[in-house]
């Protein structure tokens, strides 16, 4: 795996958040399982779970400051609607691209690409 251009401690954050919100929106007894890719000149990591899914409506509007999804299974999580924005940002500051796939029902996959070291 080639080395990405990144601050260690924001990606460690970034990472957290994601696996975090993996395992806070998934049913007891779900899984979580962390991949990382090379594509041509970036590392993807993707940050699977099988749990609740997001609608396509939310995704759009997923990483926006103070966005929480509000259906009935996820009305009593607690959070700040921050994460999601914070690791957009951090993302974006180190030259990557953050991503959503979803579908309601099936699971998520959170992830982002950064640019492999020359």
């Amino acid at each position: 795996m080639p080395k990405v251009l990144a601050d260690q401690d924001r990606i460690k954050e970034v990472v957290v958040n994601l696996v975090g919100n993996a395992i806070k929106y998934n049913a007891e007894g779900g899984h979580v399982w962390v991949a990382h890719e090379v594509k041509g000149r970036e590392v993807i990591t993707r940050v699977n779970d099988d749990g609740f899914g997001i609608s396509k409506e939310a995704q759009a509007k997923l990483f926006e400051k103070f966005y929480r999804v509000q259906t009935d299974k996820t009305r009593d999580i607690t959070g700040t609607g921050l994460g999601l924005f914070i690791v957009k940002e951090i993302i974006e500051k180190m030259n990557g691209k953050i991503f959503v796939e979803s579908e309601e029902g099936r699971g998520s996959v959170f992830g982002f690409s950064l640019p492999a070291a020359s």
